[in-house]
């Protein structure tokens, strides 16, 4: 039990209560009550003797996921945003806006993908983003780009908790490989001789073609291999 002390003349005092951070999210409210409970001996107590007060979480929006993957050949990767909210949250009366925008990672908005910086009303749980992807047609390492969300008119009853997430173009092209000519003929009189590989398409990362040698001539007694690079 606590006491409170009304000084003479004084009409009014205050009980002081500090709310702490749990960081975890509740849907449902936390409340507690303050009750008034006896009549002190020059006073009565009336209704309202008890105060109760409701302890909220408001709104979280984070991204569905922290990375997303999409194949260069499809045309567009769904990125989502998910908000969470208590009871007390009215989404049609408190809907609000958030920024997003792409920036670039490995990957280059307007070659690999459509940059996207738009404002966006969130009113509903769940919000899907597209953004197209294009395809090259090139052999390259898979490339990788960010979403990244910012609240617009910053909120006490909504917080973003995860404001990226990653989006990673997957390389699903592949170049031909073959020989030059599919016969060649030589004399055994100390030869060096070529034979051409070559690779049509585009192929913007280092490329290994295994090989092997087999048939009637022998390694090191009728022919060495001196190289196997451009």
């Amino acid at each position: 039990t606590e006491m409170l002390l009304f000084d003479e003349n004084t009409s009014e005092v205050q009980v002081n209560i500090s709310i702490s951070d749990d960081n975890i999210f509740e849907e449902l409210l936390e409340t507690f009550t303050v009750n008034l409970v006896c009549d002190p001996s020059d006073a009565v107590i009336v209704d309202p003797k008890t105060a109760t007060v409701s302890i909220r979480d408001g709104g979280v929006m984070n991204f569905s996921n922290s990375v997303y993957s999409v194949g260069e050949a499809e045309t567009s990767v769904s990125v989502q945003l998910l908000l969470s909210f208590d009871e007390g949250f009215n989404l049609t009366s408190q809907s609000f806006e958030v920024e997003f925008m792409t920036v670039n990672i490995t990957a280059q908005g307007g070659r690999d993908y459509e940059e996207v910086i738009t404002n966006i009303t969130i009113n509903s749980t769940v919000t899907s983003i597209s953004i197209p992807v294009f395809n090259d047609q090139a052999v390259e390492a898979n490339e990788t780009f960010r979403c990244h969300i910012t609240l617009i008119s910053p909120s006490p009853e909504v917080v973003i908790t995860q404001t990226e997430a990653v989006v990673v173009i997957v390389d699903d092209d592949n170049v031909i490989v073959q020989f030059k000519e599919p016969e060649y003929s030589v004399m055994e009189e100390g030869t060096q001789l070529s034979l051409g590989v070559q690779i049509i398409g585009e192929n913007e990362i280092p490329l290994t073609v295994p090989f092997t040698i087999r048939g009637s001539a022998t390694l090191h007694e009728d022919f060495n291999l001196t190289s196997g690079k451009n």
